[in-house]
């Protein structure tokens, strides 16, 4: 049920209201788009700055596409039609993003175009050509619209916490199976930085039925998809249910990820190997034996935005 409810997610795109603007009347022309209101972090950000009116990407705020004022239900439908039509898979034709005049202008007589996506950044206060003119002062003629450039593989941006599962193996063979809460920041698309706390499943070892249970504390600093992990491990030997030994020891971790967007969450699978920088050897009447300190495995971790870093 979960996983149907994150396929689900994944093909849906959000759009984010300005601050006050009233949800409700938003909510049937969305739904009829398949469009998702968020209030943060939405693929489509609807921005209402003085008297502009404009949609920007979520993940690229330069690019952006100037509106009138949606003040009616029409206009609303409008908008929320040409949002479902950018959240696409594929950018939508130049033809497509032209709007009719009947819906988006104060006058049934003036012609509204879409005006080519301005490359502006919002944090240098320039205004594109287009918003800095008057809903009467915009040519009547057609404008042909530039397409949405390439953008590259999305990353989720801000503060995140996530959860994580991952199962792998020891290089004795002995299995891995380990659930992590982690949290952090990722700065900008090729930049991460967290703490993962991991604890590690109770295995039984094969060696005198003895149970071994590992946990770690890792801090992790990511770039272009590596991460690296430092910590503290530990690890706590039992036979029959009575603790026999315990040790504390550092850990290392070297993962590559890539982050998949499934609507208000990322899915973050990760592969790689993990080093326990340990001595551990189990004697025994009958023997001895030493503990592999190296592991590899596979992960999933699933993430949640919560803000922008600031």
């Amino acid at each position: 049920m979960f996983l149907a409810f994150l396929l689900r997610a994944a093909q849906a795109g959000s759009l984010q209201l300005p601050p006050g603007e009233e949800v409700d009347a938003w909510r049937a022309a969305a739904a009829q788009h398949g469009v998702e209101l968020v209030a943060e972090a939405g693929d489509l950000v609807l921005v209402h700055e003085a008297d502009r009116w404009e949609l920007r990407f979520g993940r690229d705020p330069a690019t952006r596409f100037p509106l009138p004022p949606p003040a009616s239900p029409e206009h609303r439908d409008a908008v929320l039609a040409l949002a479902a039509r950018l959240l696409a898979d594929s950018p939508p034709a130049t033809s497509e993003l032209n709007l009719d005049a009947s819906l988006l202008a104060d006058s049934a007589a003036d012609s509204f175009v879409m005006a080519p996506p301005s490359a502006a950044s919002p944090e240098s206060g320039d205004l594109p050509p287009e918003a800095e003119q008057g809903p009467d002062e915009r040519e009547p003629a057609s404008v042909t619209a530039a397409s949405r450039p390439p953008t590259p593989s999305p990353r989720p941006e801000g503060w995140v916490v996530g959860l994580q599962g991952g199962a792998g193996a020891f290089l004795d063979g002995e299995p891995r199976i380990t659930l992590a809460l982690a949290g952090g920041a990722r700065l900008g698309r090729f930049f991460s930085m967290g703490l993962a706390v991991e604890t590690g499943l109770p295995l039984t070892v094969s060696w005198n039925a003895l149970t071994i249970r590992r946990d770690s504390a890792r801090a992790e600093v990511g770039a272009v998809g590596f991460v690296l992990g430092a910590g503290i491990g530990r690890a706590e030997i039992l036979a029959n249910g009575e603790l026999r030994g315990q040790l504390l020891f550092p850990v290392f971790s070297f993962e590559y990820e890539h982050p998949l967007r499934a609507g208000p969450l990322w899915l973050v699978p990760r592969l790689g190997a993990h080093v326990s920088a340990a001595d551990v050897t189990l004697d025994s009447a009958t023997g001895s034996r030493k503990l592999a300190p190296y592991s590899f495995g596979v992960g999933l971790r699933v993430e949640r935005v919560l803000g922008e870093v600031r």
